[in-house]
């Protein structure tokens, strides 16, 4: 039978322990390069998701090569500031067309929202609200009814 000294045993449990933290923060990190609810709405032409960081945007545009973010964000909270700078950096189009929460709209937000969403030089696009729910599914609602 193997058996390991106390120092051995001591040494064993650290690398196994630095491992699985390595492992963890692995695990945590890849997965903060994808925004909350991000989903393919259209392989290649439109993408959704809620609040985006400026390094998911650089891995959006690297991972599918987003050309357009359509922000449905109110344009002066510094989360969608940063994004906005971010976006420039990269060289993406930065469109917002800012609704509340619960996804209320006018006919002239919808109707701005509608000519980004069916721009063939959009694509491909990402369109985005803060939780990727309400606003960015009434965006989505236009897309399919309007494109597909």
């Amino acid at each position: 039978m193997f058996q390991l000294s106390a120092r051995q045993t001591k040494t064993f449990v650290l690398v196994f322990v630095a491992a699985g933290v390595a492992g963890i923060s692995l695990l945590v990190s890849s997965s903060t390069l994808t925004p909350r609810r991000f989903a393919i709405v259209e392989p290649g032409r439109v993408y959704r998701s809620g609040e985006v960081t400026p390094r998911q945007l650089d891995h959006l545009k690297r991972e599918y090569g987003i050309r357009t973010v359509l922000s449905l964000l109110n344009p002066e909270a510094p989360e969608t500031v940063a994004e906005k700078e971010a976006a420039e950096r990269l060289g993406l189009r930065w469109v917002n067309v800012p609704l509340p929460g619960s996804g209320a709209s006018r006919p002239e937000d919808r109707a701005r929202i509608k000519e980004v969403l069916l721009d063939p030089d959009a694509a491909p696009l990402l369109v985005h609200c803060a939780a990727g729910t309400n606003r960015t599914g009434l965006a989505i609602g236009l897309y399919r009814l309007h494109q597909q």
